[in-house]
């Protein structure tokens, strides 16, 4: 046993007296210049009572059980530590202010790169779209019919009509330019009259005088209408 010239102080609470522990909490004011002790090492520890002090020799090993040792230290409690630069590449403690800090940029910069690729998708779904053409045949279709504008692209209703019938437009995609061409061919039996749906403020001509144009019911004539739309029929423009 080695007696470390160390001085500490206890209050009178904290007290090792001939070896038995008698209280806990003992307060260290200095630290000794040795680097490797024993637990079989002691201190001259100094209790003050009423004024007068009394000197005793403490065990080493309890003056220090307060403190984490320097190798794998088990901590409680919420110890800190710097939060270290952003992007730092070492063995430094990464603090939960930091790892919080490298989440949320990641996250930043995940959400920008995929809401880039989602628009480029879009927008080069939107072109291919827009370069879409169908074509209908449709014969005999009664007194009336109803052309679908499609949701992209454009579509081709080829009309021989087998009597005289109204036609009406609908569909199309808000903010997406897309259109619908009509064929309407008379049979060579004979006409049929076509009625399109009157000019108003969705429904616009590009006429003289915005009317809504005369398909001709000549026999084997061929009546070529065109019509488009962005707002999903809204607004539907029309010519001849």
């Amino acid at each position: 046993m080695r007696n470390i010239a160390l001085l500490a102080c206890v209050s009178a609470a904290s007290l090792l007296v001939g070896g038995r522990a008698v209280a806990a909490g003992l307060e260290i004011t200095a630290q000794p210049a040795a680097t490797s002790l024993a637990g079989t090492d002691v201190v001259p520890v100094v209790r003050v009572v009423s004024g007068t002090p009394t000197l005793y020799q403490a065990p080493l090993s309890l003056l220090w059980a307060a403190y984490a040792p320097l190798s794998s230290p088990a901590l409680t409690g919420v110890p800190t530590a710097p939060t270290a630069t952003a992007g730092s590449a070492s063995t430094q403690i990464a603090t939960t202010a930091y790892a919080d800090a490298a989440v949320a940029a990641l996250s930043s910069a995940l959400t920008a790169t995929i809401t880039a690729a989602q628009t480029a998708a879009t927008q080069a779904q939107t072109t291919a779209n827009a370069a879409t053409t169908s074509a209908v045949t449709v014969s005999s279709p009664g007194t009336s019919y109803a052309a679908v504008i499609p949701a992209y692209g454009s579509v081709v209703y080829d009309i021989t009509p087998a009597a005289a019938m109204a036609v009406t437009f609908s569909g199309g995609t808000a903010g997406v330019w897309t259109r619908v061409t009509l064929l309407i061919r008379q049979p060579s039996a004979g006409g049929y009259a076509v009625a399109l749906p009157a000019a108003s403020g969705t429904l616009k001509y590009l006429t003289s005088g915005g009317a809504a144009p005369t398909i001709s019911t000549t026999a084997g004539s061929v009546s070529v209408l065109t019509c488009g739309t962005d707002d999903a029929s809204a607004t539907v423009i029309c010519g001849l």
